[in-house]
């Protein structure tokens, strides 16, 4: 099982963001055969770095669902980059790639965020649902809910 907490989150963002940059730097050195300028390896550890960053404040935060969402966004704009560099579009390929590879990262952010609020609301709702079902007034849904908020910001707990 996987520990969510600071030093676990900083590995992940790490880990995430130095086989983005290996990734990146295989796929242009070797598969397109390009040589690499400066300015494009600072460029792939920007990248990587952003990349990096975002996974790891979504394993900090506990995101569970939008975390390998995002992850799985990754590793199939990885695919999708390689895959158009080996079938090589006259020269384009390589914008091409790096496009996919955008693409799909973005559509996994943008899925795994929502797919995590939709999951948040229907806990939310599930529960005050159950305490309309058991008989609880309006009143005593509200000063049920000032408890709650109470417990959590006075003494941190999310239960």
């Amino acid at each position: 099982m996987i520990e969510y907490n600071k030093r676990n989150s900083i590995i992940v963002g790490l880990m995430v963001a130095i086989i983005s940059v290996v990734l990146l730097v295989v796929g242009f050195k070797f598969i397109l055969t390009n040589g690499l300028l400066i300015q494009n390896i600072i460029s792939f550890i920007i990248l990587s770095i952003i990349l990096g960053g975002i996974s790891s404040a979504l394993h900090y935060f506990k995101l569970k669902i939008a975390f390998p969402i995002f992850l799985m966004g990754i590793i199939i704009g990885f695919f999708e980059m390689y895959r158009t560099f080996l079938n090589g579009l006259n020269g384009w390929s390589d914008l091409v790639g790096i496009i996919f590879l955008l693409t799909w990262v973005l559509i996994g952010l943008i899925t795994g965020l929502v797919v995590q609020f939709v999951r948040y609301l229907y806990r939310k709702a599930k529960r005050w649902i159950f305490y309309l079902q058991m008989g609880f007034s309006e009143v005593e849904l509200n000063l049920f809910r000032s408890v709650y908020l109470f417990n959590i910001l006075i003494f941190r707990s999310y239960t």
